[in-house]
């Protein structure tokens, strides 16, 4: 069993806050959020389990969706925060962040749409979602994810600039990016005041499919270890997903996980997925490694390295 220095690798858990719905709604929703408490009740139930396999107390980050979709859906583009007052949360191992989408109603599709390709959007969002967090929780998120795509200028220096220390928005998952060196693992950015960026070591909570190419894919992606890795780790069955990090992890200079999921209604494929994914975790000989981690433990330690693949 492949061991990582003497301490162990630190896991960042992230869930997404937001309705069950996702983008299957009408302009003015309604939405419903059963997701957040059936994924609490999960986490629960597994929690003794996680904390005796691990060796460290369970430690979730919730990261709670607040953006002008919310907003048009909701009221207000804080209502997530009233959802988070239904739920007991762990006060000595839970953390909260902020979750901005670029989603807009498109009337001619009669449909919301992902507006990742628009920068200037993406801005007004994310101003959106820090002015609504720092109102209604009394203080600047200090941990934040947007949705797929990655952080870039302006919107690095606006994170950094608002108080934000650390952001672990997901690499993108699909397009051009497949075949992309990306830098991965954790770095500050050139933003005044520094910014702690963490490319994902994994994107889960996509739902489990297996394609008729799955076997070939698998035998091809071996010698692109140092490629990226997310859009290959959804076709894995459990097991198999968590065989992928342990070489992953493996290859980092610094090795860390950071695994994402969102909250979604009970049964549907991405719920059943993150159920699997750390159901199986529980018996997979990674875990005797990992400990439950704030990603905030990574803002004093990246300022003078870059951590990527070893062989990237």
């Amino acid at each position: 069993m492949q061991t990582f220095g003497r301490d162990k690798v630190p896991m960042f858990l992230a869930v997404d806050v937001e309705p069950d719905q996702n983008l299957d709604v009408g302009p003015r929703g309604p939405v419903s959020w059963t997701g957040l408490p059936a994924m609490r009740r999960h986490l629960e139930d597994l929690r003794g389990s996680l904390e005796e396999a691990t060796g460290s107390p369970l430690r979730v980050g919730w990261y709670i969706r607040m953006d002008p979709q919310i907003e048009a859906l909701c009221g207000t583009a804080d209502c997530a925060a009233d959802r988070m007052s239904e739920v007991t949360f762990s006060a000595d191992g839970d953390y909260l962040g902020l979750h901005v989408h670029a989603t807009v109603w498109d009337a001619d599709k009669d449909c919301w749409v992902r507006a990742n390709d628009n920068p200037g959007l993406r801005l007004e969002h994310l101003k959106v979602g820090l002015e609504a967090f720092a109102t209604r929780m009394g203080e600047q998120p200090l941990r934040h994810r947007f949705t797929s795509g990655l952080i870039r200028d302006p919107a690095i220096a606006v994170l950094a600039k608002a108080g934000v220390k650390v952001d672990l928005t997901s690499e993108p998952r699909f397009g051009p990016h497949f075949l992309s060196r990306t830098g991965r693992g954790a770095y500050q950015s050139a933003s005044d005041p520094p910014l702690t960026v963490v490319r994902e070591s994994s994107t889960s909570w996509l739902p489990h499919g297996r394609l008729p190419w799955r076997t070939l894919a698998r035998k091809a992606w071996r010698p692109l270890a140092g490629w990226y890795l997310s859009p290959y780790l959804r076709y894995l069955s459990p097991t198999e997903y968590w065989d992928e990090m342990t070489r992953s992890i493996a290859n980092m200079q610094t090795p860390y996980v950071s695994i994402a999921f969102r909250t979604d209604a009970a049964g549907n494929s991405n719920d059943e997925r993150s159920r699997d994914l750390l159901e199986a975790l529980l018996t997979h000989p990674l875990v005797r490694d990992l400990r439950f981690a704030d990603p905030l433990e990574l803002v004093p330690t990246t300022s003078a390295t870059k951590t990527f693949f070893a062989n990237d």
